[in-house]
């Protein structure tokens, strides 16, 4: 199942969508309407996507511009 959800939305639902990507679903984040990142899990990359994820929404990493540095 994929769930779309607005960079606000993302960020207010934080937990959501962090549950979403876990349990192997595909989140996409948008801004203004366009697609700007898809995440999606594997067993191997779950604690990593969760800690960039997190990164992101705390403003450690430059999610606009397409930072995927870990």
């Amino acid at each position: 199942m994929e769930k779309t959800y607005s960079i606000y939305e993302a960020k207010a639902k934080l937990s959501e969508v962090l549950r979403l990507v876990k349990s192997g679903n595909e989140v996409t984040i948008t801004e203004r309407g366009e697609a700007r990142r898809s995440l999606k899990s594997s067993p191997s990359l779950t604690r990593k996507v969760s800690k960039h994820v997190l990164k992101i929404f705390i403003g450690q990493g430059n999610f606009l511009q397409g930072n995927t540095e870990s």
